[in-house]
């Protein structure tokens, strides 16, 4: 079990970003191998139809819709800015799979964004694997107006956790590295490892048929929640 994520801003477990607000490195939430790691590293621009590598350079997602994702300088190595407003719908579709449930465990949805003030003026759901109304539950990353918040539905019923503090904004232009974490007693957001948001929660059971998606709902509907800006590495951990 881990231990309490209040005390995880001083774990190191990357490197540190070049151009983030915190000169330490960022922090590994849970102590556990990822279960997906997406690095963006490969390419130099990604249409519908293209496959995203995992850290280990195996297949695990696919590009769904009609935009593009280009190649930046990231957090780490590279990433991908999104398309803009006017540039077309996109996500990244990985298959369901039961290691990306967590069932009653630990999870951590981890990610490096970096956006302007402008891109940041939207609703913008960055991971999420489950709709609201999923059967087996959801748990999704957003980033809704510059500040991070995670949703967890599970068996025991649904938590929305805001970060809502100027210092969690991260609309400035900067990579930051945001987390979702869960555990058997509390749902977080972090930012640059950063506790900036917490609420009591019991964890319940958590597994649907659901495909992970990063960058929006889907690649299809209007109200799809795109994301709008760049981002890196993304990381899902399960404890037990």
């Amino acid at each position: 079990m881990l231990a309490a994520v209040a005390a995880l801003a001083g774990t190191t477990g990357a490197a540190p970003h070049p151009d983030g607000p915190a000169a330490a490195a960022v922090p590994t939430a849970l102590a556990a191998t990822p279960v997906l790691r997406l690095t963006f590293d490969e390419q130099v621009s990604w249409r519908s139809g293209s496959v995203v590598l995992d850290g280990a350079g195996s297949a695990r997602g696919t590009v769904v819709g009609r935009g593009t994702l280009t190649s930046v300088g990231g957090g780490s190595g590279r990433g991908v800015r999104y398309p803009c407003a006017t540039c077309g719908r996109v996500v990244v579709e990985v298959p369901d799979d039961p290691a990306l449930d967590p069932g009653t465990g630990d999870l951590e949805v981890a990610v490096d964004v970096r956006m302007t003030r402008e891109e940041s003026r939207r609703t913008m759901n960055v991971v999420q694997k489950g709709y609201s109304n999923e059967t087996g539950g959801q748990y999704k990353l957003q980033v809704d107006y510059g500040r991070p918040s995670c949703v967890i539905r599970s068996s025991r019923g649904r938590v929305l956790v805001e970060a809502t503090s100027t210092t969690a904004d991260v609309a400035d232009g900067a990579w930051h590295h945001v987390a979702c974490v869960r555990t058997a007693s509390h749902v977080s957001v972090l930012v640059d490892g950063v506790v900036r948001a917490r609420r009591a929660a019991v964890a319940g059971v958590l597994a649907n048929a659901a495909p992970l998606r990063i960058g929006g709902k889907n690649a299809t509907s209007a109200s799809n929640d795109q994301y709008r800006a760049e981002l890196d590495e993304v990381t899902i951990r399960i404890g037990g």
